[in-house]
């Protein structure tokens, strides 16, 4: 018989049987049939018949399903992760929990960007209303640390300085003003908080970015980079939108915490967050890193005022400034092919030359050197030092800014980022301030150094406050809020800078902060210890510095403490200047108002009162402000007005006899004498020896 043969399937033995069910995963029909010594057809058929075909629509829905069931169990896990609230609130805003009408910033956002750090960076309080009134104007800032304000903070930004300027060219208008600005971020933090910020219905947006372009969080040389691609970047940010992400992200941060090296926040916890964010020391000018990251800025602006433009919001950028003058190169770099023994020989030989005074023979030294390599940023720097000595400003000048691009350490952002800046302006019709020339034109001899910074790149509180007053001007110039402002309602520079908010204890923990950053690595050598960080509080002023800036008290808690301190020693202007800064800083609390209220009656300072009180009726009625606005009225000769205050005041807080007396009079005064009489015998009964309650119904009667 042939072996093709067609044969019932009971011509395979049992023993064959057994084996195809065993390795028919591993063998063809072909192979088992050769190695069973069976037919291939009966090989075929009864793998046919212990494996049976699904029908075309079980195969779909099989396959379906094959397909939805890990969707399923991301979905379900993601919506577990959320139920539990994994990560914390991760929305940019958040409904304030202090009073329903408004949402407020979400303080934790800066674990977006920063999830290695145990430390992320502080971000403003600012709050605005869920329902944008109708004669809102709603302003957005955004940037790194400049724009934040650091290291004042909070009343140190230029937006709560500009703030006082727009409310008085507008005072029929209710400007908000939210920013958003953080330490040691970028314009990839800029872009991502754009598409949250669009639903809130914005007005404006200010920029002040582009210092922290390489070493901000994701930066090309940070320590939390992820690469030079964009694309990869903007969708790692967007994923994170996602719980079940966010889980994953932990759990690799975790591992490669435990197979790696230690993480950035375990190595480094006594270093500043700006040590801490260095991954690349050394980027060369326009070198491939340099370019891409320059690109990536302009992509990623020109991203976000596209988004702004669809929904009409103009956009406000700004030039970049940097001490130049005062703040030597942190790291020069040479050409490959350089010498630099012999290179190094001039520059000692002129830096010589330089200390003896000897300026003109210096320079004409340095500029030797240059001729070998002129890659080094120290040598631009020197030779700028001497074109000042000379009284050669405009070649200092430029000799300034050639350095501080070529500082292979980049955190002062180069003149190219500049002129990308106003590329971008002209480019998609965004105004531009025009902030390096305000910052030259109050710099003695143009030359922008410590007059008006700290240290490499933030400005001092003058700084702050130049910025504020070119974003004003700039605004006005390019009708912003409205094509005409009126100028007559804003005050003279020197009563805005009266009242910046910003208080001496203010200062003191700034002194910390700059004495800290300046003695740790870039501006010392790296690893050294930081001595300054050992500070000794000698004060109560100095004990509670120290105390915020190691974030034992919140800026808040400061502020109270340092008031309770000046009211008990007597010092009233200067408690009243802790509730002021309070009062800028969060605007819409009523507890620091109902204080500078009391500390104004111990003064017997009516004039400041009667200015203080209407504004906290629109934040909060209260006894107090209603009482005290009878009063004064009621001195005034005001008896209907006074009466209207006194007698909700009366209604707040009946158990006043203070009010009470003062509602009797003002119903004498109005002549509606039955009530006077009815309420000065209800006080009489209460308190039957209160001062004049007797001669006054005695008058009544």
């Amino acid at each position: 018989m042939k072996q093709n043969s067609k044969q019932p399937a009971e011509a395979l033995t049992d023993k064959q049987k057994q084996a195809i069910r065993k390795r028919q995963e591993q063998e063809s029909a072909e192979q088992l049939a050769a190695s069973l010594s069976a037919p291939t057809n009966l090989v075929r058929e009864y793998i046919a018949e212990i494996n049976p075909k699904l029908s075309s629509s079980k195969r779909l829905v099989f396959t379906l399903l094959m397909i939805a069931l890990p969707i399923v169990l991301l979905g379900a896990t993601e919506l577990a992760l959320r139920a539990v609230q994994y990560g914390g609130p991760r929305a940019l805003f958040l409904s304030a929990d202090f009073d329903s009408r408004y949402m407020i910033v979400n303080r934790n956002i800066g674990t977006r960007y920063f999830p290695s750090q145990s430390v992320t960076p502080a971000i403003s309080y600012d709050v605005f209303l869920k329902q944008k009134p109708e004669n809102g104007y709603r302003i957005f800032v955004l940037g790194g640390s400049s724009a934040a304000g650091y290291p004042y903070l909070y009343n140190g930004a230029f937006s709560k300085m500009l703030l006082p300027r727009l409310q008085d060219a507008f005072p029929d208008r209710k400007i908000e003003m939210i920013n958003l600005a953080m330490p040691a971020v970028n314009s990839y933090t800029l872009l991502d908080l754009a598409d949250e910020i669009m639903p809130w219905q914005p007005d404006a947006l200010l920029i002040y970015a582009g210092h922290n372009e390489f070493y901000g969080a994701l930066g090309i040389g940070s320590s939390e980079s992820l690469g030079q691609f964009r694309g990869l970047i903007n969708g790692y940010l967007r994923l994170q939108a996602f719980r079940a992400f966010q889980l994953l992200r932990d759990i690799v941060l975790k591992i490669a915490g435990w197979v790696g090296k230690p993480s950035n926040s375990e190595v480094a916890a006594d270093r500043t967050l700006m040590e801490r964010m260095v991954g690349e020391q050394e980027i060369a000018w326009r070198g491939e890193s340099y370019e891409r990251a320059q690109q990536n800025f302009s992509a990623n602006l020109r991203d976000l005022i596209a988004l702004a433009a669809k929904q009409d919001v103009p956009v406000l950028l700004s030039e970049l400034v940097s001490n130049v003058r005062d703040q030597k190169p942190f790291v020069s770099l040479f050409d490959a092919a350089t010498d630099k023994v012999e290179w190094q020989t001039g520059f000692d030989e002129a830096v010589r030359l330089q200390a003896a005074g000897q300026f003109a023979r210096a320079l004409a030294s340095y500029r030797q050197v240059a001729v070998l390599d002129s890659t080094p940023a120290i040598v631009h720097f020197r030779m700028a030092q001497c074109l000042e000595k000379l009284g050669a400003y405009e070649q200092a000048k430029a000799q300034f800014y050639r350095a501080k691009d070529l500082d292979g350490l980049r955190f002062r952002a180069s003149e190219d980022f500049n002129e990308a800046i106003r590329l971008l302006g002209a480019e998609t019709g965004s105004a531009v301030v025009p902030l390096q020339q305000a910052f030259e034109a109050a710099s003695p001899n143009g030359l922008i150094g410590k007059d008006l910074m700290l240290e490499h790149l933030h400005p001092n509180l003058r700084g702050y406050f130049l910025m504020a007053k070119a974003f004003s001007e700039a605004m006005r110039e390019n009708h912003f809020i409205a094509e005409n402002w009126d100028a007559r309602s804003m005050h003279a520079d020197s009563v805005y800078w009266q009242d910046t908010g910003v208080t001496p204890i203010d200062e003191k923990v700034i002194d910390i902060r700059i004495e800290v950053l300046l003695g740790g690595w870039p501006f010392q050598p790296k690893n050294a210890p930081n001595r300054a960080a050992d500070f000794v509080p000698g004060n109560f002023l100095e004990q509670t510095a120290l105390s915020m800036w190691k974030n034992d008290i919140t800026w808040e808690r400061a502020h109270v403490q340092m008031a309770d301190y000046y009211q008990q020693r007597g010092e009233l202007d200067k408690a009243a200047a802790e509730y002021k800064a309070l009062i800028r800083y969060m605007p819409i609390n009523i507890s620091p108002y109902v204080f500078l209220i009391r500390i104004y009656l111990q003064q017997q300072n009516f004039n400041e009162l009667l200015a203080l009180l209407p504004k906290t009726l629109e934040i909060e009625e209260t006894a107090l402000a209603r009482k005290w606005l009878g009063i004064l009225a009621l001195k005034d000769g005001q008896a209907k007005i006074a009466t209207d205050h006194l007698q909700r005041a009366f209604e707040l807080e009946p158990d006043d006899l203070q009010t009470m007396y003062n509602l009797c009079g003002a119903y004498a005064l109005s002549g509606e004498t039955e009530k006077a009489k009815a309420l000065t015998e209800q006080l009489l009964q209460r308190a039957p020896s209160y001062p004049g309650a007797g001669d006054l119904l005695r008058q009544l009667q």
